[in-house]
């Protein structure tokens, strides 16, 4: 059924109509609409209204007809289309590309290479060959082929390339071997020192006898030799066991101050040397600056701190010094310093000096002047027979010259070569100078 109206008039703006019918030239309903709370008016439009095209504003009552355009189109009809390159990176949701959607071909644009990752390119439909570290397919080197051998291979023995598609069987050989089975032995002598890690050796990997070959010398270190099972000797710089000299109970340690001292020259010497006739004040040299020294033995170990002596008549501008060296002559150990002749006769002396601590053994007793004859101190004066200094200079050397001039009265840092004296000198007496604790 259809209504036709001979004449349809939209309401005023403002009226209150529920439904507004337009109807064509002839009378015919052709829409019904309700009109909204917005307002009213007529819509026009610009153009043909073309079909299947989009209509769209067109600023103001009118409109007109298009298509969409941009990343989704239409051309003519609703039906849109997405552009080719419309879908950027940013419009890609994440995960969205799976492996179903990706097609692939034999484009190798984005296949792996040095400068980028990317899809393994097509493969050769060869099994010899390999991806490799380029990007290419390749065949390694040394590989494929048919593996062949050589010989029987025996059970237990190990296979071996032959430098090509071949094998060999046989066993380790070196540092490590094999015999016809996989259990590895490590061969004698095999493990030298840089094969040791530092430290790895430990006590309980030594292996002591009374082997002597890396016992301590004076050519290496080493072990200590076996004990001797006495508790009288000891372990030299030698390497050997020994008595040390001077060693017993009878030895003294002379280091408390007051307790103790030595004569320089030693008692017994002067008692060799001796006229007899008691002492004297004889000169300390028969040659300005000669230094006289005589051998003599202190058999404990004794700390020095005082020098005392008598000095004779001396001249007040001369000057003289006594000392002790080493068994070397090499080593000055005690010394008065320049002493200045008092200028009287029988004046006691007597020096402090910082503690010097020698030990039991064999030293040189020294003196001299800058003067002859105008410095004397109490000695003991030699015997007129020169027998008894060839005597005592026979073999070894004990009395002597030193090698080196004493300079204005002070005895040198070392005595250097030392020349036996087996004649009296003039004049001259061994001083008797006492060393004191």
């Amino acid at each position: 059924m259809s209504i036709h109206l001979s004449n349809t008039t939209p309401p005023a703006p403002g009226g209150q109509a529920l439904v507004t019918f337009q109807a064509d030239g002839e009378g015919n309903i052709s829409a019904a609409y309700v009109p909204g709370s917005g307002g009213g008016g007529t819509v026009t439009h610009t153009g043909a209204l073309a079909s299947g095209q989009i209509l769209e504003g067109n600023g103001g009552a009118d409109i007109k007809v298009g298509d969409l355009s941009g990343d989704v189109a239409t051309s003519g009809s609703l039906a849109t289309t997405i552009q080719a390159n419309a879908v950027t990176t940013s419009k890609i949701n994440n995960a969205a590309v799976t492996e179903a959607k990706i097609g692939l071909s034999n484009n190798t644009t984005n296949d792996v290479s040095i400068s980028q990752h990317g899809f393994a390119p097509k493969a050769p439909n060869d099994a010899t060959k390999f991806l490799d570290g380029t990007g290419a397919y390749s065949t390694p080197p040394n590989s494929g082929g048919t593996v062949t051998h050589t010989g029987t291979l025996n059970s237990g023995q190990l296979l071996k390339g032959n430098g090509g598609a071949d094998i060999t069987v046989g066993d380790l050989s070196g540092d490590v071997a094999t015999s016809g089975s996989l259990a590895t032995t490590i061969q004698a002598n095999a493990v030298t020192t840089s094969k040791i890690n530092n430290a790895a050796v430990t006590e309980a990997k030594i292996g002591l006898s009374n082997n002597t070959t890396n016992d301590v010398s004076t050519t290496q270190h080493g072990f200590a030799p076996k004990a001797p099972n006495s508790a009288t000797v000891y372990l030299d710089g030698t390497g050997n066991y020994s008595t040390p000299v001077g060693t017993g109970t009878s030895a003294a340690n002379l280091v408390t101050a007051g307790q103790g001292y030595v004569i320089g020259g030693g008692l017994d010497i002067s008692r060799i040397l001796w006229n007899g006739s008691g002492t004297t004040a004889g000169q300390l040299t028969d040659s300005t600056n000669r230094v006289y020294c005589v051998q003599f033995v202190i058999p404990y170990t004794i700390k020095i701190s005082t020098i005392k002596w008598l000095e004779g008549t001396t001249n007040a501008s001369q000057h003289y010094s006594l000392g002790i060296y080493d068994a070397a002559g090499t080593t000055r150990l005690v010394t008065t310093g320049s002493i200045t002749g008092a200028g009287a006769s029988l004046t006691q002396k007597s020096v402090s000096i910082t503690p010097v601590t020698l030990t039991a053994g064999v030293y040189w007793f020294a003196f001299t002047a800058d003067a002859t004859g105008l410095i004397t101190i109490e000695g003991m004066p030699f015997t007129s027979t020169s027998q008894f200094l060839a005597m005592f200079n026979n073999t070894n050397t004990y009395f002597g010259v030193s090698g080196n001039a004493a300079t204005a009265g002070v005895l040198p840092s070392s005595l250097g070569t030392i020349t036996a004296q087996n004649t009296a000198p003039t004049s001259v007496a061994i001083p008797i100078v006492m060393f004191a604790v």
